[in-house]
C-alpha cells in the first residue's frame, strides 16, 4: 500500500502577551550602570523625584495626623497615577509608606538637640534630587554623600568671582579629632595645601578622651 503523507499541522505564531494597561513600578527605577549621558540620566532621576513629591506631597505633610495619612496612603495605592515617562503607573502601599519616611526622615537633619547649642553647628543641607549619590564603608555601615564643589557652593551663597580669583570653599579652620594619630595633622596639612587650602593651619582637638 502506498505510504500515508503526513500532516502537516499549520504553523501558529508565538502570541506575544497582552501589554497591561498599567506599566510595571520597575519603571521608577534608574538603572545601575546605565551607559546613558549624564545629563540624561540627571533628567530621569528629576522626573521620578517629581513624581514621587507629587504623588506624596499631601499625605506627607507634617500637619497630617497618623489616623488620617493611612486612609490617605490606601487610596494613592489603589488609584491609577501618570507616569514620569508617560503612560500610567500604580504604585503599591508599601512603597508609598517607604518614600513618606524617607521625606520625613530627611527633616532631621534640620533639627538639632539644645544640648548641643554650645557647638554653634552650622549645617548645609543639599537635596540629592538630580544628582549623583556616592557612597563610602565606615565603621557603621554604608554612608551615603554627594560631592560639593567650591563654585556650587559660591553660586548657592550668591557670591560671584573676581578676576583671576580661584573658587575655594569656605573653610576657616580644621580641627584633628582627639582620637587622631600624633602625624595627623601633618599629613592633613599637606592634603589641604594639594587642594588649594596651604594657608589653612589645622590643630588638635584640646577635649580629653578616655580609650
Amino acid at each position: 500500500m502506498p505510504a500515508t503523507p503526513p500532516t502537516l499541522l499549520p504553523t501558529v505564531p508565538p502570541v506575544a502577551p497582552r501589554a497591561s494597561p498599567v506599566s510595571a513600578a520597575v519603571s521608577l527605577l534608574v538603572p545601575a550602570g546605565s551607559s546613558a549621558d549624564s545629563a540624561v540620566r540627571r533628567d530621569r532621576m528629576e522626573k521620578i523625584a517629581l513624581f514621587r513629591y507629587q504623588l506624596i506631597r499631601a499625605a506627607a505633610d507634617s500637619a497630617v495626623t497618623t489616623r488620617q495619612r493611612g486612609p490617605m496612603v490606601r487610596d494613592l495605592a489603589a488609584m491609577i497615577h501618570p507616569g514620569p515617562f508617560g503612560g500610567t503607573v500604580t504604585v503599591s502601599k508599601d512603597t508609598i509608606d517607604r518614600w513618606i519616611r524617607a521625606k520625613l526622615s530627611s527633616l532631621v537633619s534640620l533639627l538639632k538637640h539644645p544640648a548641643f547649642e554650645d557647638e554653634r553647628e552650622v549645617r548645609y543641607v543639599e537635596g540629592a534630587i538630580g544628582r549623583e549619590v556616592n557612597f563610602r564603608a565606615t565603621s557603621r555601615g554604608i554612608v551615603p554623600y554627594l560631592e560639593l564643589s567650591a563654585v556650587e557652593f559660591i553660586q548657592w551663597n550668591d557670591e560671584t568671582l573676581e578676576g583671576d580669583e580661584v573658587a575655594r570653599l569656605p573653610i576657616q579652620e580644621v580641627v584633628v579629632g582627639p582620637g587622631a594619630g600624633p602625624g595627623a595633622c601633618v599629613s592633613l596639612q599637606r592634603f589641604l595645601a594639594s587642594n588649594g587650602y596651604g594657608d589653612i593651619d589645622p590643630r588638635m582637638s584640646t577635649i580629653p578622651l578616655r580609650r
